[in-house]
């Protein structure tokens, strides 16, 4: 629940005022997921205050477990002791309002509530008063956390707020905590306030993590969301929280291949014509928990279900009415349903340890539950298949019946003999993270994979390889993945709310071909001629653009298994190198697009960061195996022996411009410099960061090194002397991911949530920050001849801004807004571009623009954005035919008759 001031110059009625009974009059509640209530917040007073209640019914899925407090203080880092608020409602005042949230949490079975109005409205004052209830109705709710976001404090810290959830949300749910606590073991790299929040919530808050269903709903209050972050950081928070509580989690083939059904956290089951990708009938409603598993009846009239609400349902797939009543027995939700052949049974596991046979026209059980993992009674046939390190997430058996896939948490899939409970083969290893779904084709041959890291991926069951790339296209994790019955299509399911289907045959999702990154970029460099910029993404692909054109230039250039993490061109511009998490560096032809010779291997970990020597005949890398490697590009070995002294991640490498010397950033807050001859390290650690040292470059002369850091800082240093040189350069509200120099050397451009450049001789910021991206900007780069920045970003899109404006303007603030002649313009809440040289009562008015172009309209120093049609992508105004003012009389034509 989140309370947002959204109308600071207008206060209103506070608590106590004359008239403070009828603030609220009215309370509307909407069902829909929409996010309309962030633009229609500030046309809102809190006379008409309104919930929106986003999503399904998150209190759902929980568990219990064991208890490390201690080990999850370190690994999150939450806020232990938030800043509180004191004021309460007065007596007597909000009463309808508090009594509505209050039906709301205990009733609803939307889980996601929002409610604005006006400044000095009493917002807080409502948070708290309503914690205050929650905690008097223990019996009913469980209150895990009450946030209040205070500008200035620790509750304002955009990587703190997840992080804090998660624990508190731990303290109440033992199960979840000990899911948590097997997460980071796991990936012991792994920091709760170390990764972007889309990461925090796809890790941390992942639903699988909450496994058990609780007789009591729990509550988390977040109060003065407007003092968190920017208006853009709330929306991704808050769609996070959405993704939370809906998506799809299940789906099923019909028969004929004509129907798909899916089920959903929102505890519907949706069923879908193949053909036409339109809805049948309505939702079939009726469980009261997230559906886990859908399965249809051989000759399709049916649908069984299985769900978190611990039942199993069957359905009319005609008249979308459920069959009969629940079928009811287990004590835990339940994962899994199928159907015999002959459809007259329906089989549901559960995490009660049991699997149960249904007679679905009786609804009565068949025999006992069948009971192995407890040691409990029931037929276990041969000992149980071991060999997962991890949580096993999905099975499913070969059409013969001769062979059981497994996947799970460890991200491998296996094949076990049904007849001799033996592994067969390798484990299907290229996942990234956890394998959620696994189906069978009809024939057998194949197997079709869903993971958490977004993709989809088919295997050959007889060699154990990956039958062409991952099927990228979702934005969240994939939940379900199902065949078609004749093998050619799979669908899948996924958190990010959509179904989507793939053809088998091509690998490419059916109706839509991609030409642009399919998940945030992590880096980008320019081509030393200028001309060309290489992008390097989470969705496994190096692209190059054309800064002329504007236009992808070639094919992705595909081949990392895994993210990749950095990408820069060697100094004659015929290769770019990539470094990717898949341990590996490759060596690109810009020309052929392909890799030339084999991946550079020997890092045990991800590689970080690449960059090239001066001379071309080397690279180095940094990895979070701790160490600085050197490789010669001609032969692809490696030369001499790491480089070794961080303590933990190197995060981030670049040459001196003489090739002598490599610096080295990590999260070991510190900065090294390399002696590349001697792989020896040139005097002490750069220190001063309080935080991971996320990016470093050279000054074009070598004497400097910039370095970036989630401390929010960007720092120079001397190399000489070691020494700091100046104060650190503060003017980022976020984590600095990138820092660049200018060829020039008279500047530092870097990347956090926004993009800056700073004056280096005086320490200063030049001009206004470029502002467009719509995530975290991870990569910054200077074009060679200094005139333009190029910034890659989470919100997947690489845009060029020119610099040339901001160091004019180097003292003071001016319009960057595309305007006739060059006014001084600024573009009102309403949309208007407005021709005055301040925000005056009544300005003159230009022209209105419309609300897709008004980001790129008001900042003309964002000259390109690729994929041209991105949000707050570049925009081109041509004047030459435009009259305003007096001279709109030139557009008039006199009619000779």
């Amino acid at each position: 629940m989140s309370f947002e001031n959204r109308d600071s110059n207008n206060p209103g009625p506070v608590e106590g005022r004359k008239g403070t009974d009828n603030v609220i009059s009215s309370l509307r509640v909407s069902q829909q997921p929409s996010f309309y209530a962030f633009q229609d917040a500030s046309d809102n007073n809190f006379n008409n205050a309104r919930i929106t209640n986003v999503g399904g019914n998150f209190t759902q899925h929980i568990n219990t477990g064991g208890n490390q407090d201690t080990f999850l203080r370190e690994k999150l880092n939450p806020i232990l002791n938030p800043v509180r608020k004191l004021d309460t409602c007065m007596k007597g005042t909000r009463q309808q309002l508090l009594q509505d949230l209050c039906e709301w949490a205990l009733n609803s079975k939307n889980t996601l509530a929002w409610i604005y109005g006006i400044a000095g409205t009493g917002k807080s004052a409502v948070a708290v008063t309503l914690a205050e209830r929650f905690r008097g109705m223990q019996d009913q709710i469980t209150l895990a956390l009450t946030f209040h976001c205070v500008k200035g404090q620790e509750t304002s810290n955009l990587s703190l707020l997840v992080p804090t959830i998660c624990y508190q949300l731990a303290n109440v749910c033992p199960g979840y905590k000990k899911a948590l606590i097997d997460l980071f073991i796991e990936d012991q790299s792994l920091i709760g306030s170390g990764i972007p929040l889309h990461e925090q919530f796809n890790l941390l808050l992942n639903v699988s993590l909450f496994q058990e269903a609780r007789e009591k709903k729990i509550a988390i209050i977040i109060d003065g969301l407007d003092e968190w972050g920017t208006e853009s950081d709330q929306k991704a928070l808050v769609q996070e929280m959405a993704d939370l509580t809906s998506g799809v989690t299940a789906i099923g083939y019909s028969p004929d291949g004509r129907h798909v059904a899916s089920g959903s956290k929102d505890h519907t089951i949706k069923i879908w014509n193949t053909q036409t990708g339109k809805q049948v009938g309505q939702p079939l409603q009726g469980h009261t928990g997230l559906v886990r598993s859908v399965a249809y009846s051989p000759d399709g009239r049916h649908v069984a279900s299985g769900s978190n609400d611990h039942t199993v349902r069957i359905w009319d797939t005609q008249t979308g009415n459920q069959v009969g009543q629940p079928l009811q027995g287990h004590t835990g939700l339940v994962r899994s349903v199928a159907y015999s052949s002959d459809g007259r049974h329906v089989a549901s596991g559960s995490n009660d340890h049991t699997v149960r046979i249904w007679n679905p026209q009786t609804g009565n059980q068949v025999g006992q539950p069948l009971q192995g993992h407890t040691g409990l009674t029931g037929q276990l046939v041969g000992q149980p298949l071991q060999g997962h390190t991890g949580l096993i997430r999905s099975v499913a058996y070969s059409p013969d019946g001769r062979h059981v896939a497994s996947g799970s948490l460890n991200h491998t899939v296996r094949i076990w003999d049904t007849q001799t409970g033996k592994q067969v083969g390798k484990p299907l290893q290229a996942h990234t993270h956890w394998v959620t779904s696994i189906a069978y084709s009809p024939d057998g041959r194949h197997l079709a994979t869903g993971s958490s890291d977004h993709t989809v991926r088919i295997w050959d069951t007889q060699t154990g390889k990956q039958v062409g790339q991952p099927l990228q296209g979702h934005t969240h994790s994939v939940a379900s993945v199902a065949y078609s019955p004749d093998g050619r299509h799979v669908a899948s399911g996924s958190n990010d709310h959509t179904v989507r289907v793939w053809d088998t045959q091509i690998e490419k999702q059916v109706g839509q071909l991609l030409q642009h990154h399919t998940s945030l970029v992590r880096s980008v460099a320019y081509s030393p001629c200028g001309r060309f910029v290489a992008s390097g993404s989470d969705d496994h692909t190096i692209r190059i653009w054309d800064t002329q054109t504007g236009k992808q230039f070639g094919q992705p250039l595909q081949g990392h298994a895994d993210w990749v993490t950095s990408v820069t061109y060697s100094p004659d511009g015929r290769h770019v190198a990539s470094g990717s998490s898949d341990h590996t560096i490759r060596i690109w032809s810009t020309q052929t697009g392909k890799h030339v010779g084999q991946p550079l291997q020997g890092h045990t970990e991800w590689v970080t960061s690449v960059a090239y020597s001066p001379d071309g005949g080397h690279v180095a890398s940094g990895s979070s195996d701790h160490t600085v490697r050197i490789w010669d590009t001609h032969t692809g070995k490696q030369v001499g022996q790491p480089l070794q002294g961080h303590t933990h991640w190197v995060t981030s490498v670049a040459y001196s411009p003489d090739g002598m010397y490599v610096a080295s950033g990590s999260a070991d807050h510190t900065v090294r410099i390399w002696d590349t001859h001697t792989s020896k390290q040139i005097g002490q650690p750069l220190q001063g960061h309080t935080h991971w040292v996320i990016s470093v470059a050279f000054s074009p002369d070598g004497r400097h090194v910039a370095s970036g850091s989630l401390d929010q800082t960007v720092r120079i240093w001397d190399t000489q002397t070691g020494k700091q040189v100046g104060q650190p350069l503060w003017g980022h509200t976020g984590s600095v991911r990138s820092v660049a120099y200018s060829p020039d050397g008279r500047h530092v451009v870097s990347g956090s949530h926004d993009v800056i450049v700073w004056d280096t001789q005086i320490g200063k910021q030049v001009g206004r920050s470029f502002q467009g991206h719509t995530g975290l900007v991870r990569s910054v780069a200077y074009s060679p001849d200094g005139r333009h920045v190029a910034s890659g970003s989470s919100d997947h899109t690489v845009r060029i801004w020119d610099t040339q404006t901001a160091y004019i303007d180097r003292y003071q603030q001016i319009s960057y807004v595309h305007s006739p002649d060059s006014h001084s313009c600024f573009i009102d809440p309403q949309g208007w571009l407005c021709y005055s040289a301040q925000i005056t009562p009544d300005p003159s008015l230009i022209l209105w623009v419309p609300p897709a172009l008004r980001v790129g309209f008001s900042d003309s120093r964002q000259t390109l954005t690729f994929p041209q049609d991105a949000i707050n992508s570049a925009v081109h105004v041509i004047w030459n035919n435009f009259a305003y003012g007096s001279d709109w009389t030139q557009v008039w034509k006199e009619n000779d008759d």
